[in-house]
Formats: C-alpha cells, sequence, structure tokens
C-alpha cells in the first residue's frame, strides 16, 4: 500500500500540519479511506506569520513566501517514520489560501474547447468548469464515508465547513457555514497574545472577565451560525443522527460543547473523526495527501454536486521532483 504525505496551511495563519499514511485502491475503484501513520505539526514564527498576513493587502514577495520551508516538514516526518523519499508515491499541497473566489466564466471555454487532456495554468480545473473550488474536503469525505453514507461532517478550521458525504455523488454536498476559529483567535492573539487552541489554561489564568464574556459571545455564535446552516441547508433534504466533527477547532472544548449542545436539541449528536481513524487535528492535511494520490492516477476528485462543477476534472497539477528526469545523460 503506498505511503503518501498530505500537508495543510490552513485559514488559521499560525503554522501547518504534515502527515504521512497509507491509501489503495478498493474494489470499486475508488481510494480506501486513508490510513493514519505518522504526523507533526509546524508552527511558523511570529514575524513570517506577520508576513502572510501581509499577503491580504498584496504586499507579501514571493522571497517571503518561500521562507515557508515545507519540504524541510515533509522530510522530517520521514526520518521520523523510517523512510526515504523514493518510498512516497506523492506529495500533496494545496498552498497558502488567502481568497478564495471562482474566476471569470468565460474560463470554462479554455478548459473545454478541444476535448483533450490539456494545460491549465491560469485556474484551477474546478474553477474552469464554472465551480467553485471549494471546501476541497467533500472529497475525502467520499472516499472515507460512501460505504457508511449519507453522513454529515463538520470541519472546524479558522472557517468552519459542513459536507454530506454520499455514495451517490450527485447526492452530495459541501458549503462555508462562516466562523470557525478565526474571531476566536483573533480576540485571544490581539488581547493576550496567545494562541487559543493551546493555552486553555493559561487562558483562565491570565484573561479578564471582559475577554472571557466576549469569547463566551463569539463561541456561541460560532457554534449556533454552525447549528443553522445544519438545519437551514441539509437537515430538510437528509436524515442525520451524527455529525462527525474534524479540525483544530475540536481542540476548543468550550466550543465543541456549545455545538453537541445545540445539536442534541435536534437529536443529532456529534463525534470526532478520530473514531473513524482519521485524526481531527490531522483530517485536512489527509484530504490533501488522498487528492493527490487521486490526481497521480487520474482519478476524479472533485464532487461536482457539491462544489457546482459542470462536469468531473481530475484537479492539480503534477510536478516531478528533479531526481525523476528521464534521458539526462
Amino acid at each position: 500500500m503506498p505511503y503518501i504525505v498530505g500537508l495543510n496551511s490552513g485559514s488559521s495563519f499560525d503554522g501547518f500540519d504534515a502527515v504521512l499514511c497509507k491509501i489503495d485502491i478498493a474494489d470499486d475503484g475508488h481510494p480506501t479511506r486513508p490510513q493514519f501513520v505518522s504526523a507533526l505539526i509546524e508552527e511558523w514564527p511570529v514575524e513570517l506569520q506577520s508576513l502572510i498576513m501581509k499577503a491580504f493587502e498584496n504586499e507579501l514577495s514571493l522571497f517571503d513566501m518561500t521562507r515557508v520551508n515545507y519540504a524541510e516538514a515533509a522530510n522530517s516526518l520521514l526520518v521520523r517514520a523510517g523512510l526515504g523519499p523514493e518510498d512516497i508515491d506523492v506529495v500533496g499541497y494545496d498552498g497558502q489560501t488567502v481568497y478564495q473566489e471562482p474566476p471569470e466564466r468565460h474560463l470554462i471555454t479554455e478548459y473545454n474547447r478541444t476535448g483533450s487532456p490539456s494545460l491549465v495554468d491560469r485556474s484551477d480545473p474546478d474553477h474552469a468548469l464554472g465551480g467553485s473550488g471549494a471546501p476541497l474536503m467533500q472529497y475525502l469525505d467520499f472516499v472515507a464515508f460512501r460505504n457508511e453514507s449519507p453522513i454529515v461532517t463538520l470541519n472546524i478550521g479558522g472557517i468552519a465547513n459542513l459536507q454530506v458525504a454520499n455514495a451517490d455523488r450527485s447526492r452530495m454536498m459541501a458549503f462555508d457555514t462562516g466562523p470557525g476559529n478565526v474571531m476566536l483567535d483573533h480576540v485571544v492573539k490581539a488581547r493576550i497574545h496567545l494562541a487559543y487552541d493551546k493555552d486553555e489554561d493559561i487562558l483562565k489564568r491570565y484573561s479578564s472577565s471582559a475577554t472571557e464574556d466576549l469569547l463566551a459571545i463569539l463561541t456561541m455564535f460560532t457554534a449556533t451560525s454552525i447549528e443553522r446552516a445544519l438545519v437551514n441547508f441539509i437537515v430538510p433534504h437528509t436524515k442525520i443522527a451524527r455529525v462527525v466533527a474534524s479540525g483544530g477547532g475540536t481542540r476548543n472544548a468550550a466550543l465543541l460543547k456549545r455545538i453537541s449542545e445545540r445539536l442534541a436539541l435536534r437529536e443529532i449528536t456529534v463525534c470526532t473523526s478520530d473514531e473513524y481513524g482519521l485524526p481531527a487535528a490531522y483530517k485536512e492535511a489527509i484530504k490533501f495527501a488522498t487528492l493527490a494520490f487521486a490526481t497521480k492516477r487520474g482519478l476524479a476528485n472533485n464532487i461536482p454536486a457539491a462544489s457546482g462543477a459542470s462536469s468531473f476534472a481530475v484537479l492539480g497539477k503534477l510536478t516531478l521532483a528533479p531526481c525523476l528526469a528521464k534521458n539526462t545523460a
């Protein structure tokens, strides 16, 4: 079973995850549920975080962007696992998202015109087919849960999103619900200069009552926005009894408790993806590993019903390492 590396740098702008997993092809021709092997988290230096934030104003240079050394983290992960680059089937990474918006629809014609394989530099294939290109979690959810569908997943990163996984991909859906960690992280970083999801004890010790009140309000706001999105857009079409949560927000006990309490009133339970062998903290990185595995094999890895694309496509561009170049003599 091939080893795959996935790298994820989310919308919290504080670091990235590297994950090592194993994936194969199942009897139905789709990838098997990824098997988690190992992972690590690399935090960005404070000065680099401030540079990344400059991207919002288009003030980030190419030199500054290259200071994020993802390859070094991937290699550290391989050393820990006793593996070398030759043992890895493919590495999946999507870059740092700063702004997400589909391009002009006229790009659809450029992608579809020949009907032959094309190299598209200007836009992601899902965008070119009229899709939103995000969120991307729905493909992993199809891979992981197609035999247990329908099932609803909740990913709580900087932004939260919901997915409906189904063996019938035409019945799937996925969309952002609003804030995940982003408002909570901002308040804590701005007021007491801490990362919220890892310093809860310190937060309780040093934050003021005003800060605690504000966090309580934002926690309830975030939980309510997730609940309303689920009730308004999923419940009318899909009968569900459980939501499978993942992402950094699952480490925020207060937020997860509020979400669980609100959904319990509707007889919906909340669990984490750990129960399915997918560590909640690393599911987004596993997502990119799964997408890369599919892309290398030419497997359709967008979900048109969820993104709005006009057809299936193979997402991403495959870049070969220089050491794999042939005819070099």
